[in-house]
């Protein structure tokens, strides 16, 4: 089972795993300085293409989807709800947002 998450919960770096059965096969973490919509799909097609994977390989596409920017976690719920919707995957990521953070 082959698992990316992706975690865009602070405003200036984008966190992404990737993972095959709990363990972890590779990461990447970019400093995105208010770039994330420029960065993240370009990071996941890197990660992805280092380890001979592609999106419609992955058992399952997650994201955190708590934290203190509300852009930045907008830019990960969408990606990721697109990617699953591309892919025919069905869970559908609805996000949380909290002033508590």
């Amino acid at each position: 089972m082959t698992n990316l998450n992706i975690d865009t919960s602070n405003k200036d770096s984008i966190n992404l795993s990737l993972s095959k059965s709990k363990k972890l096969i590779d990461s990447i973490n970019t400093i995105s300085e208010f770039k994330q919509t420029e960065i993240l799909l370009t990071s996941i097609d890197d990660i992805l293409t280092r380890n001979s994977c592609n999106a419609e390989n992955l058992n399952s596409i997650t994201i955190n989807n708590s934290g203190s920017s509300f852009t930045s976690l907008r830019i990960g719920v969408v990606t990721v709800n697109a990617l699953n919707y591309a892919t025919k995957k069905k869970n559908i990521i609805i996000p949380k947002y909290s002033a508590d953070v």
